[in-house]
């Protein structure tokens, strides 16, 4: 194998895994190390690496052979689960819009401040009151 496992939970575990198979380090067919083993290397009890091997087999990156160990499943990896390769993603967790798009709206208003608007006024047009 041409890199480390790395990570201290679940979904780290599994996302070192998935990444060193994006940069063909891992390829199909590569064995990945028994649960025990690797728990014991990453300092980590034994539950967090089968909860990362069972994302990883439930994502189809893995094939779980029982005894026989946990391989890399015969699939093309995939950048981002779910979406096509060449997406574009986009981090909508805030809700909020970039700032940089949104214009200074701190003129607009100038031009109301100081005019009243319907009170003061004329109701009427005074070019259409002489008439």
């Amino acid at each position: 194998m041409d890199g480390n496992i790395t990570g201290t939970t679940a979904s780290e575990i599994a996302a070192s895994v998935r990444a060193l198979h994006e940069r063909g380090a891992l390829r199909r067919g590569d064995a990945l190390p028994p649960v025990r083993e690797l728990a014991a290397q990453l300092r980590v009890n034994r539950s967090t690496t089968v909860a990362a091997y069972r994302l990883l087999a439930q994502a189809g990156v893995v094939t779980a052979r029982g005894r026989a160990g946990t391989v890399i499943a015969g699939i093309e990896a995939v950048a981002q689960e779910g979406y096509a390769q060449d997406s574009i993603l986009r981090d909508i967790g805030t809700g909020n819009p970039d700032a940089g798009r949104i214009p200074d709206l701190t003129a607009a208003p100038a031009g109301a401040i100081g005019r009243p608007v319907l009170y003061g006024e004329h109701v009427i047009d005074p070019a259409l009151e002489q008439r």
